[in-house]
């Protein structure tokens, strides 16, 4: 499965579902990707994903540039 991360697209406090009518749509926001996550949805109110190796050092690096931590992620 395929999970984007985006910075600054729907703030949590809103709880406005938002839903594109692609996921290239997505690629307009900040983003970073991970491909190939075994993700399992949980039972669909709430779940974890624990991130690592290269792409967490990637969030590192954007959240050094000035970024808060994603705020929406897509699978």
């Amino acid at each position: 499965m395929n999970v984007l991360l985006l910075f600054g697209y729907n703030n949590y406090l809103s709880r406005i579902y938002k839903k594109e009518s692609s996921v290239d749509d997505y690629y307009d926001t900040d983003h970073l990707e991970f491909s190939s996550i075994n993700f399992n949805p949980g039972d669909g109110i709430s779940t974890e994903l624990i991130i690592g190796g290269p792409q967490s050092q990637q969030l590192d690096d954007l959240e050094a540039l000035g970024y808060s931590s994603p705020d929406y992620l897509v699978c």
